[in-house]
Parts: C-alpha cells; structure tokens; sequence
C-alpha cells in the first residue's frame, strides 16, 4: 500500500509540475515583430510582384506568409480599442497581396497599417537604457562587419553578393529597381518611429 501511495502521489507530482508547460503558450507575441513584418512587405512586395504578375515566386510566397502572420498576430495582441481597426486594415493587406495589387498600393497599406499599429501598441524606437560604448566594436564586429567590413568601407565579405557593395556614407543613390539592404530597412523603420 505505501509503495503504491508513494507512487501514485509521484505520478501525480510530475503530472502537476508539466500542465504549466503544455497550457501555456509557446511565445508572446510582440508588436515590434509585427511591425517589421509590415515593413518588409511595404518593401520587399516590389520585388515579388509588378504590374499584377508575379516575377519572383520565392519573394511573393514570403509576402503571402508574413501577410497572413501579421493578421494572425494582430488577433492575438493584448485587447485595445484600435485593435479591430488593425485587424481590418490586415484584411485589406492580405486581401491586397493575394490579389498582386500594385506595390505603392501594398505598401501604402503596410506603411497605414504600421503607423496605426504603433499607436495602439507603442513600440520603442531606442534602447531602454543607453548603449555601452565599451561593446561597440563587439556590436559592430557581430552585425555589421560582414557587409560593410572591418573599417566601414563597404569591403566586408558579405558585400560582394549584395546588389550594390556597402559604402561609407553618405550612400550613393540606389541604381533603378534595387533592393534596400537589411540595413537600409532597419534606418527607414527607425526614421519612420521617430515622431
């Protein structure tokens, strides 16, 4: 009897201890990753789809996808008075991409849709606390050495296979039809924040 007890009371213990885990749910959703999302589609649609057709499937599947997880995000954000708006505005996006609209369209509604996305869930555009600039040269060397090399001059060997190489700035006017680089879209997002 008490090795039966004791093991139904461990059964019981470990049961306990793992109905946390499998109710709660895998990972919050953040309003920033929205947010980017939208800003790739309100940039990188162009390269997906033009004048109705579609001219890269690859891009245009990535269009669909973070259309469709914007809207999914959206329904699942915290409750607040504009949320049923944005969830409408995600409609029309998706709406929009599905039937290969034109790319000022999509990203007209992208760029709406993030701006009224930031008023309902604001999103800070700086850091919390201020940057340490003893971990500069660390930050640099991770995220932007690769393209834009060891001394900013654009030779990082990453560049060679972007659209145009990295350049010291001020950068020199993107040739017709390029892409914006990561780091193009990372500026215009934050430019976009700033009120």
């Amino acid at each position: 009897m008490t090795n039966s007890f004791c093991r139904g009371l461990l059964i019981a213990l470990l049961a306990s201890m793992c109905l946390p885990v499998f109710g709660a749910p895998t990972s919050a959703v953040n309003p920033r990753q929205t947010w980017q999302l939208l800003d790739y589609v309100a940039v990188d649609y162009s390269a997906a789809v033009q004048a109705g057709r579609v001219v890269s499937e690859a891009e245009y599947a990535e269009m669909r996808e973070f259309a469709g997880a914007v809207r999914s995000q959206l329904a699942v954000l915290p409750t607040t008075p504009g949320q049923a708006a944005l969830i409408g505005q995600a409609d029309q996006l998706v709406a929009a991409v599905e039937g290969k609209a034109d790319a000022g369209h999509v990203a007209s509604l992208a760029h709406q849709l993030a701006d009224g996305l930031l008023a309902s869930y604001p999103v800070g555009a700086v850091p919390a606390t201020p940057p340490d600039p003893a971990h500069g040269a660390d930050l640099y060397a991770a995220q932007c050495a690769a393209c834009h090399g060891p001394s900013g001059a654009g030779d990082g060997p990453a560049a060679a296979s972007l659209i145009r190489p990295r350049s010291p700035s001020p950068m020199p006017p993107a040739p017709p039809g390029a892409r914006p680089s990561p780091c193009t879209r990372r500026s215009r997002k934050a430019s976009r924040a700033r009120p």
